[in-house]
């Protein structure tokens, strides 16, 4: 009667375990979708300012990108992105700030980190 009941807590315990790590991978892959369409669409309004010259795209394009940063896989070409778009939009401030809230690791290239942050203290 004891082995019973501790079988169907067994079962229990590793069914509610598969369900939990099922949705924790069906979570991931959902925001990595959100992230790669959020970079795709700054890329988009990014490259249309370059048509149309028109600055609330680069505005749009800022907001796109913030989502595009939380994941690993569009991170890095996320923070050229937003490193491009804080000069157009010459918030050099900003600019500081977010580079020098990055680390090393966030650069393909240690030393660009250094290079980059000198664009905007000039």
């Amino acid at each position: 009667m004891l082995s019973q009941i501790l079988n169907k807590l067994n079962i229990a315990l590793i069914s509610f375990t598969v369900i939990i790590l099922l949705g924790s991978c069906n979570a991931q892959s959902k925001q990595l979708k959100d992230c790669q369409l959020s970079y795709k669409n700054a890329k988009a309004d990014f490259s249309t300012y370059y048509k149309i010259n028109e600055k609330l795209l680069l505005n749009k394009s800022l907001n796109n990108v913030e989502q595009a940063l939380k994941c690993k896989e569009t991170r890095y070409k996320a923070i050229d992105l937003k490193i491009s778009l804080l000069i157009l939009l010459k918030k050099y401030r900003n600019g500081y700030k977010f580079i020098d809230s990055l680390s090393e690791k966030d650069f393909k290239k240690g030393i660009r980190k250094k290079w980059t942050i000198i664009i905007f203290l000039l």
